[in-house]
């Protein structure tokens, strides 16, 4: 979990308000899979994409103190 946090902070543009909450500005984050040769490898990979994002999510929300923070995987 600390090497996540490691790269996420990294990808993370963010400003601290006056009461020390942050606020996330822009963000990148990139995974890469290997090569999908069959449906049903396709449904996994974006099952497990969703996974991680919801991870980010609520990390981000309790780091953040913010319950407006989503990250949303995309292909």
């Amino acid at each position: 979990m600390f090497r996540l946090k490691t790269v996420i902070s990294q990808g993370l543009n963010y400003i601290m308000d006056d009461e020390n909450n942050a606020h996330p500005m822009d963000s990148y984050f990139m995974g890469y899979h290997t090569t999908l040769k069959v449906s049903k490898d396709y449904f996994e990979a974006l099952r497990a994409a969703r996974r991680v994002s919801d991870d980010i999510t609520i990390m981000l929300r309790i780091y953040t103190n913010s319950s407006t923070v989503e990250v949303i995987p995309y292909r």
